[in-house]
């Protein structure tokens, strides 16, 4: 590795990789005598190979895990898969009906072709995609107790699951009724959320409840879908798209027209549809319709904005509180051509009147006419500022509004109140239906729609438990909880967190309901409480229990302390769960905010004794493309990990994902950025090599070279003291889980530090030995790989990874010696910008250099403003009376004095010591002025304590 030229990271990867995992390393064995340190990143989907977005979370947990082990903490840091779900299905059924797509996507994986051939059932994806997780995560050097790893399609965690849903039943928190759930047309339920773990599109989706408004017309059911049931008194038309073929369909004992697509939606919500025939658009336009509730008949006119995929296909006009329907009316009211092409009644139609139902202060009479005048909306076509119109309307309406006399026995009552109320009475009285739809279009794993479909049956888990609910708030004060924003927002989120569907029908990959085997337990739901049984898993891996052992009263003992042992393995197995538990930190990406993270809790509070409830929870934030997107398969741009390795160095990768930003912040796939910190690696790597021939060149010089500390040069004793102060910053961060600021101080500021020593001169044997030992503990929990090779070439023979963390060592602090170092660096800075700039200037070659120490009265001035005396106090004290309007023109001065002040002395002390290097670092004489002798500028009476006056003399 002292070749400057080349660094094979590879290499080196492989090596320690091996080593740890030949001497076991990172599997942690029940010892009552250390603190221990358990932690987890939430376990990934199988859904492919893993790519460059999901090794960000994971290398965060192996930071931690590794920072908190070299702290003497005996860390848990296991891992496991999630296959429950139609993910492994899906992938599979496209492998056996040979897509290309997806065959070339293992193939350009790395996946051989007969292996590919051999990927046609979910068991074996399962088991292959198993192998490459846990392959990449030792790939990337994590820290993982790899003997307790786990999938969530094993039999042994089948009985897990199954003890954990007896004890909800146990707990009255599993309940029955009904439900709409999103459901793929092809393999039934899944979820949408934005973990995306069921669907490849969609995430940010919402379930969208309409209210379908009875209009008759004729025999029939017009239903309009709205969201706003109390705008029903303002409705003086109605919308239809002629362009479009309606359907007659019969609705339960209803004949509806509405939408094919409308239609197709509630096969999967009623429990009778059927489409009877096909209705045009354009035979509607100009009929009239009844609004349910006032009696009133209205038109139907056209209007090409009505979309046949949203609500029923049919849309009631409210002109005084909607600007789409305003503009829309005003054009036809204006469009004569129109009217004479569909054969309407132009006086009629050109009559239509406003009707106003909602009073708010900050509109009059018609709101909608009001802001489209105000924001100049002309057309239907000004789709930006018609939704900037409508946003703003809705919200003041919402928020302040309240219903005129025209709306009868609601009169009086707020939009923010009536809608539940108004809503009721609609569909109490047979009024109005509902619709329930997506707001965006979601695809599932498979390729199939996702739809909103009614399980008249659906199993809840009743997380709406008042009980189990303030717990879990209260819980919260008492965790460490990342980012600080997500603590103050998860009580909230707890809040309104209620009961979540916890099962599935049809052939999916899960745990079977144990007392209704018909249904699967759904991906979120049997993953709640998982890190208990990564203690357990270990003990089945290794043969010591079989999954006949595991019953439910293994499982009351285990983790409940409930009912005896049957024999010493249990006792043992309870003996490490009692130790290791609570989970100290659980990792996870930021979507889990509400997905994961409150089922997480709850679960934990519902089941467990309270010393078991978890202590900590992190949310990562996303490795993004250039669009700002999420990476992930579905999407796009995610890079597998395979390859990207080995060009950039997995050392190389972690700093990246370590330093870009704070782990809850988004960070950019930026290839260039990676390849500067592979650079700075290396530049690390020789700096370490520069350190070690140093050493190795004093120690041929004299044997004898070690010093005693009070012999040490005052730059050893310097950099001594800042690398100390330095271990009590990373510390400090480290413990808020500032990973980003630990690893800017250890990688760029140390790095700094180190240059300067030796530019310095820096060059004692004991010192070196020092700063290497020190510096590679600071950086090993991020790049460990390079850490241990270089730890083995200064002769250490014992793991860096085992080895103790530095820490911050008040005896070693020196503040005097930093403060005399400090006064040199800036003095250098203020030296290499002045005769730059008197150089550039003069056009002639600095020749001399004149420092000038500042007199001692300003010494005592200096002094005693630190000791808190203020402007006023030093102008009135009789010692300063002649100085007192250089003191006025000091006063920004004096209230930014640092820390530690040198005496006089001891300055021109430091000067002189650091003459010789500024002399060779400048190239020029420099003389140093204690008392001025030389001063053609008048410049030393601009110096002050700390800050010598400078003047550059010319040739």
């Amino acid at each position: 590795m002292a070749n400057k030229s080349s660094v094979d990271f590879h290499y080196i990867e492989q090596k320690w990789q091996k080593k740890w995992q030949n001497k076991k390393v990172f599997e942690p064995k029940v010892d009552e005598n250390k603190e221990k340190y358990f932690i987890i990143f939430a376990y990934p989907g199988i859904s492919g190979y893993l790519h460059v977005g999901h090794m960000r979370g994971y290398s965060i947990t192996d930071v931690v895990a590794r920072y908190h082990r070299m702290l003497g903490k005996n860390v848990f840091f296991p891992v496991g898969t999630h296959a429950s779900g139609n993910i492994a299905i899906s992938f599979a059924n496209k492998i056996k009906n040979r897509d290309e797509k997806w065959i070339n996507y293992l193939v350009d994986n790395g996946c051989p072709k007969d292996i590919v051939s051999n990927l046609t059932t979910p068991e074996k994806i399962i088991e292959f995609f198993n192998k490459e997780y846990v392959d990449s995560w030792k790939a990337y050097g994590f820290s993982s107790s790899w003997s307790a790893f786990t999938c969530t399609s094993f039999d042994d965690y089948h009985k897990f699951i199954e003890w954990q849903f007896k004890k909800f039943m146990d707990l009255g928190l599993l309940i029955q009724k009904p439900y709409f759930t999103t459901t793929c047309i092809n393999c039934g339920p899944v979820a949408v959320d934005l973990s995306e773990t069921d669907i490849s599109k969609g995430g940010n989706a919402e379930v969208v409840e309409y209210f379908t408004i009875k209009f008759k017309l004729e025999n029939n059911v017009l239903p309009a879908a709205t969201l706003r049931p109390e705008t029903l008194f303002g409705v003086v038309n109605m919308w239809i798209n002629p362009e479009i073929n309606y359907v007659r369909a019969s609705v339960g004992s209803e004949i509806y027209i509405i939408s094919k697509q409308a239609a197709e939606k509630l096969k999967y919500q009623e429990e009778s549809v059927e489409i009877i025939e096909q209705v045009s658009g354009k035979e509607l336009i100009g009929k009239y319709c009844e609004n349910p509730l006032t009696k009133n008949k209205v038109i139907i006119l056209p209007a090409l904005f009505v979309d046949p995929n949203v609500g029923t296909g049919v849309v009631m006009s409210v002109p005084a509180h909607a600007p789409y329907d305003y503009i829309a009316l005003k054009d036809i009211q204006n469009n004569n051509n129109l009217l004479d092409k569909f054969n309407l009644p132009k006086e009629e139609i050109k009559n239509i009147k406003q009707i106003s139902l909602i009073k708010t202060q900050e509109f009059g009479e018609f709101p909608a006419e009001e802001i489209c005048k105000k924001i100049g909306i002309d057309t239907q076509n000004e789709i930006e500022k018609l939704e900037q119109a409508t946003t703003e309307i809705y919200l003041k309406e919402f928020s302040k509004g309240v219903l005129k006399e025209i709306c009868g026995k609601y009169a009086g009552l707020k939009i923010s109140e009536v809608k539940e109320n108004l809503g009721a009475d609609l569909l109490n009285q047979n009024l109005a239906g509902k619709i329930r739809d997506l707001s965006e279009e979601v695809i599932c794993r498979c390729g199939g729609k996702v739809v909103i479909k009614k399980i008249p049956d659906q199993w809840f888990i009743k997380y709406s438990d008042k009980s189990i609910t303030e717990k879990a708030k209260k819980q919260v004060d008492n965790m460490q909880i990342i980012p600080e924003s997500f603590k103050k927002n998860f009580p909230r989120i707890l809040t309104w967190f209620e009961d979540r569907a916890c099962t599935r029908l049809n052939n999916w990959i899960g745990t079977k309901l144990p007392f209704d085997k018909k249904w699967i337990i759904e991906p979120i739901a049997d993953s709640t409480i998982y890190p208990a049984y990564y203690i357990v898993s270990q003990y089945f891996n290794n043969k010591k229990i079989s999954v006949d052992d595991l019953t439910e009263e293994f499982f009351d003992y285990v983790f409940l302390g409930k009912g005896k042992p049957k024999n010493e393995i249990w006792k043992e197995i309870h003996r490490e769960f009692d130790y290791w538990y609570p989970l100290n930190m659980n990792i996870a990406g930021k979507e889990h905010k509400t997905v994961h993270f409150p089922v997480f809790l709850k679960s934990h509070i519902a089941i467990f004794p309270e010393k078991y409830w978890p202590v900590g929870i992190g949310a990562n934030g996303w490795v993004t493309g250039k669009g700002k997107f999420k990476l992930s398969k579905s999407k796009g741009g995610a890079e597998p990990i395979k390859d990207i390795a080995k060009k950039y160095s997995v050392d190389g990768m972690r700093l990246y994902y370590l330093n870009t930003a704070e782990l809850f912040s988004d960070i950019e796939w930026d290839q260039d950025i990676i390849i500067k910190y592979k650079k700075k690696l290396e530049s690390i790597i020789n700096l370490i090599n520069e350190l070690s021939i140093k050493k190795d060149e004093e120690e041929m010089i004299n044997e004898l070279s070690i010093k005693k500390d009070e012999e040490k040069e005052a730059i050893d004793k310097w950099i001594l003291s800042k690398l100390n102060a330095s271990c009590k910053v990373v510390e400090s961060e480290f413990n808020k889980f500032n990973i980003k600021k630990a690893s800017d101080e250890i990688f760029f500021n140390i790095h700094n530090l180190i240059k300067w020593y030796l530019s310095r001169g820096g060059k004692d044997k004991q010192t070196l030995e020092k700063v290497s030992n020190i510096w590679l503990r600071l950086m090993a929990p991020f790049t460990p790989h390079i850490c241990e090779e270089l730890w083995e070439q200064i002769g250490n023979k014992d793991f860096i990874s085992l080895a103790s963390y530095p820490q911050f060592d008040k005896s070693l602090e020196d503040k005097h010696t930093e403060a005399s170092e400090e006064n040199i660096i800036n003095l250098h800075e203020t030296l290499r910008e002045l005769i730059l700039l008197v150089e550039k200037g003069s056009r002639k070659k600095a020749k001399k250099i004149h420092l000038y120490l500042a007199p001692e009265w300003k010494y005592e001035l200096f002094k005693d403003a630190s000791s808190g005396k203020q402007i006023g106090e030093l102008l009135r004290a009789q010692k300063y009376a002649e100085h007192k309007f250089e003191i006025e023109n000091m006063a920004s001065k004096l209230r930014a004095i640092p820390g530690v002040l040198l005496s006089r002395n001891k300055e021109f002390a430091v000067l002189e010591d650091a003459k010789m290097f500024f002399e060779k670092e400048f190239g020029v004489i420099f003389e140093i002025q204690k008392e001025t002798t030389f001063d053609p500028q008048n410049t030393a009476k601009f110096s002050l304590p700390g800050k010598p006056a400078v003047f550059v003399e010319v040739e």
